[in-house]
């Protein structure tokens, strides 16, 4: 190290387990060898304890950006596949990858005319104990949350981790929302509050997901056909029913408790689709 005008010097490093933060010099101007052995331990000293300071306090950084990242990823991962973000074992790459995935839309019915009888305060604290029990059915079978549009719920199986039975647990996912749904409606009632319900579609194909949107607001979600595809069962379902499409209905298994309904024109499509209703009458 040259400094302009020094004549004496003694520099040591801010280091903290074999970690370097930075130099910690003392500079005389005006005698050449001014410092003693002692005045160089001395300093050593300091910069042995300016090294832990710096290092507890980059720890404290490190682990606060850590905790951000997880409450951040924690609003649409279930908590082991937040551990497997953070341990870099799942990529959440900004550019898609295509892949088949097993798309959920959930909504309720008559939410519009329930908006119009009811205090705004109200509706507010119905979706948030609503959406609080259907993400927790989502995340215990493995379901990824793509987002929340208004009273619909949307999410994702097959994607950021593939496993063989996505479309079985979207399906045993949609029941298990029913009859979740079904409980708080017997709390809401012990309240003399009205019953909600919900009806779901479910549709299977190759779509892209990544991570998508601009640098300052980005969100993993997931495009192509099947997305819109589950959203129009979704808005065919009746209160209580989960309808899916063939796609899905093959890659569960074929669940035996199901019923084949008549194929229905949907938006977008030029052939009539088939759907079968796996939950609900």
């Amino acid at each position: 190290v040259v400094l302009s005008g020094v004549r004496s010097l003694m520099a040591v490093p801010l280091v903290n387990k074999e970690r370097i933060y930075g130099m910690l010099h003392v500079g005389n101007s005006s005698e050449t060898g001014a410092f003693t052995q002692g005045d160089l331990e001395l300093l050593t000293g300091i910069a042995t304890g300016a090294g832990v300071a710096l290092s507890n306090a980059f720890m404290a950084h490190q682990l606060a950006e850590e905790l951000r990242t997880r409450e951040s990823l924690g609003r649409f991962l279930s908590p082991v596949l937040v551990d497997q973000v953070m341990q870099r074992r799942i990529d959440l790459q900004r550019s898609g990858q295509e892949r088949e995935v097993t798309v959920m839309f959930a909504d309720i019915r008559g939410f519009t005319s329930l908006t119009e009888r009811s205090r705004a305060v109200d509706v507010v604290t119905l979706l948030n104990e609503y959406f609080d029990q259907m993400v927790e059915v989502v995340f215990e079978h493995h379901g990824l949350l793509d987002k929340f549009i208004g009273d619909a719920l949307m999410a994702v199986w097959g994607t950021p981790v593939k496993q063989q039975d996505d479309a079985a647990r979207a399906i045993a996912a949609a029941r298990r929302m029913q009859e979740a749904l079904g409980e708080l409606n017997e709390t809401r009632r012990g309240r003399q509050q009205e019953d909600i319900s919900i009806g779901i579609g479910l549709a299977t194909g190759l779509c892209v997901s990544g991570t998508i949107g601009a640098r300052r607001r980005m969100e993993y979600t997931v495009i192509g056909d099947a997305v819109n595809l589950a959203s129009r069962l979704a808005g065919l379902a009746k209160a209580g029913q989960v309808l899916c499409d063939e796609q899905t209905f093959g890659a569960a298994g074929r669940p035996t408790s199901s019923n084949k309904l008549p194929a229905v024109q949907v938006k977008g499509k030029t052939k009539p689709v088939p759907v079968y209703l796996v939950a609900g009458t």
